[in-house]
């Protein structure tokens, strides 16, 4: 994970640790400013932990479950 808030080896990180990491993630004002102001705006590097954090965790879902998470 990018900001510190879990472990930072993807490996080590269980199916049922990442939905709920991305559970908490959609439910932020950080997710949604990060998300709106990248596709409104464009990039802005103070969003792009984040960004980077939700790919991750919606790739180790995709690796563990049937396919990609939208």
């Amino acid at each position: 994970m990018s900001n510190g808030v879990g472990p930072r080896d993807p490996a080590a990180v269980t199916l049922e640790q990442a939905r709920r990491r991305l559970r908490e993630l959609m439910a932020s004002w950080d997710y949604a400013f990060a998300m709106g102001h990248g596709c409104s705006i464009g990039p802005d590097p103070r969003f792009d932990a984040i960004r980077r954090e939700v790919a991750d965790l919606k790739a180790i879902i995709a690796e563990h479950t049937d396919g990609p998470i939208r």
